[in-house]
């Protein structure tokens, strides 16, 4: 009889403290949702460009990374190919955003003279 208390006193101690990690787990889980919402929901509509284009003005088209589909870590630049480079050689300016540089995003102006609604 005393090895079934032994036993039965483990049992409720151990269940004690699965339920006092829950709780700190879930302690944990509100506070970083929390902070990701705050951190997201503080500017969601700004952006630098209102992607509105008038008659004649300059469109930036960008290259990426090309590579095969059936290997998606085989990348190669998209100059590093024999492709046409545009005559023009400089933008205004260019801005990498965060997911870009997670997402190991690699935009290279392509020199193209394009307008909007040109002739």
């Amino acid at each position: 009889m005393p090895c079934k208390e032994l036993v039965s006193t483990i049992d409720r101690i151990s269940r004690a403290k699965m339920r006092s990690s829950y709780s700190t787990v879930g302690w944990w889980r509100w506070c970083v949702v929390a902070v990701t919402v705050l951190l997201t929901a503080t500017d969601v509509g700004a952006d630098e460009h209102n992607h509105m284009y008038e008659d004649h003005e300059e469109v930036v088209l960008w290259m990426n990374t090309v590579g095969p589909y059936h290997n998606r870590q085989e990348t190669y630049a998209y100059f590093s190919l024999p492709f046409c480079v545009g005559a023009k050689q400089s933008i205004n300016h260019y801005h990498e955003t965060m997911s870009e540089a997670l997402q190991g995003v690699e935009l290279e102006f392509s020199g193209y003279d394009i307008d909007f609604k040109g002739t």
